[in-house]
């Protein structure tokens, strides 16, 4: 993956991450799957947040073989 993301014409930059979660595999983690989604609610409201460095925002995604998008 490249350190930095294209720049535009304008000099802005966009980059997408598609994520997909392995549902099947996290539906075996019965113990640990609350630990992991309080974790992965962090990090989304810590990238989501407008006082975070950056740009970023989580999206959830419909279709298209991916779940979730930064």
């Amino acid at each position: 993956m490249a350190e930095q993301a294209p720049m535009t014409l304008e000099g802005w930059y966009a980059l997408h991450q598609m994520f997909a979660i392995d549902w099947t595999e996290l539906r075996r983690l019965d113990r640990e799957r609350a630990a992991i989604a309080s974790d992965a609610a962090a990090v989304l409201n810590a990238i989501a947040a407008p006082e975070g460095a950056g740009w970023s925002a989580p999206f959830r995604l419909v279709g298209g073989g991916a779940d979730l998008m930064v």
